[in-house]
């Protein structure tokens, strides 16, 4: 009877992400993990209700203590009343490295202006030092870490909040780092170096014969 009204079925979820547990906290993962495939079996009026986003994948850290290149297992916490669970792939590579923090000096960077600028830029960071943290082989690649202001047209004194970014010895942002405080408030002031003026040259006697 129990079969006839509430019988077996099957569903599978795609894309379902996966999750780390018990990572130790000087560790830190560097490549995101692949979503995984989950199929179930049980019966239909637990199995139907079920959404992707309720599915639990997880990789156990428990016992990696040690940066390197790990093949870990992925399980699956399956939902109250499934019969069978699986999930595809059963293992991912994941690699581990030593977490790092280390402190910066915050440099502004004026993004909006060139060589002929007739602007003057003075930028008061709220905020002198920040703190880096991340992947060590991402923490030794930072040249270091800029304030980008927009100092925008005419000559004035305001405030806006803008976001430090960390570069390499390109210039290039480095992803993947955490960055506190993530904002920083600061005072732009802009003021008139010069001005553009017109020059206009008095010609004093002729040229020479076939000369213009």
């Amino acid at each position: 009877v129990t079969l006839r009204e509430d019988p077996e079925i099957n569903r599978a979820f795609a894309d379902v992400q996966v999750h780390a547990l018990n990572l130790d906290e000087s560790l830190v993962i560097l490549n995101a993990f692949p979503q995984v495939r989950v199929e179930l079996s049980g019966p239909r009026s637990d199995v139907n209700p079920i959404d992707s986003a309720s599915l639990i994948a997880n990789i156990d850290f428990s016992n990696v203590s040690q940066p390197g290149l790990y093949e870990l297992p992925i399980s699956l916490d399956p939902p109250e009343g499934i019969w069978r669970s699986k999930v595809n792939p059963t293992t991912a590579s994941v690699e581990v490295e030593r977490s790092e923090s280390k402190p910066y000096r915050l440099v502004p960077v004026i993004t909006d202006l060139d060589q002929n600028n007739l602007r003057t830029v003075t930028v008061y960071p709220d905020v002198e030092q920040v703190t880096v943290s991340g992947p060590s082989s991402l923490i030794e690649s930072i040249k270091e870490v800029v304030l980008p202001v927009q100092a925008s047209g005419g000559t004035q004194t305001f405030e806006n909040v803008y976001v430090p970014e960390a570069h390499d010895a390109n210039g290039v942002i480095i992803e993947g780092l955490t960055i506190e405080p993530s904002a920083a408030p600061a005072t732009v002031r802009v003021s008139a170096r010069g001005k553009s003026v017109a020059v206009l040259a008095t010609i004093s006697g002729s040229p020479a014969p076939g000369y213009e």
